[in-house]
């Protein structure tokens, strides 16, 4: 692959290329999980803890990668009453503000889950079917799923507000 001089297509490309392989393993993971336990359930009368909960935190972790995922192809959920009342560029210009305001959002649920990961992991908390898995590890994927969001919220505000990028 070419870089072209643009670094930051390179890395944003192969960014990408990260988040769609971790997407795609934690699926087929917790599919392999969610069918094991189906098979050992009633098969062999026994259903190990674990893996009800190890499904639900690679599925926070899926959700939150996922996200930054959404808002680069625009398929997150909106509302667009708004604007079908706006013209061509008063859509442009509201949808790039909206896109700075939801990535201060984004920060402020960040810094907070960052401050949670930060607590957890003083506390030494683990989980309650997995003994040797630490909580801060989950409770990082929202730290992680939000600047991947706020990466995207920027650049896709940017290139609405000045047109450079599309």
């Amino acid at each position: 692959m070419r870089m072209n001089g643009n670094i930051f297509r390179y890395i944003d490309e192969y960014l990408t290329k990260i988040e769609k392989t971790f997407v795609g393993i934690g699926i087929l993971t917790i599919t392999i999980f969610v069918f094991s336990g189906i098979i050992t359930r009633y098969f062999l009368n026994f259903s190990p803890s674990w893996i009800e909960e190890s499904a639900i935190y690679i599925n926070l972790w899926i959700v939150f990668v996922g996200a930054g995922l959404c808002i680069k192809k625009e398929e997150h959920v909106n509302v667009d009453i708004i604007f079908r009342m706006l013209s061509k560029r008063g859509r442009e210009i509201l949808t790039g503000m909206l896109c700075f305001l939801s990535a201060i959002f984004i920060g402020f649920f960040g810094y907070y889950s960052f401050m949670l990961v930060i607590h957890v992991k003083e506390t030494q908390q683990v989980s309650t079917a997995i003994d040797w898995l630490p909580m801060h590890i989950v409770y990082c994927s929202a730290v992680i799923g939000s600047i991947l969001m706020i990466i995207e919220f920027f650049k896709m505000g940017i290139s609405y507000l000045y047109k450079k990028y599309k």
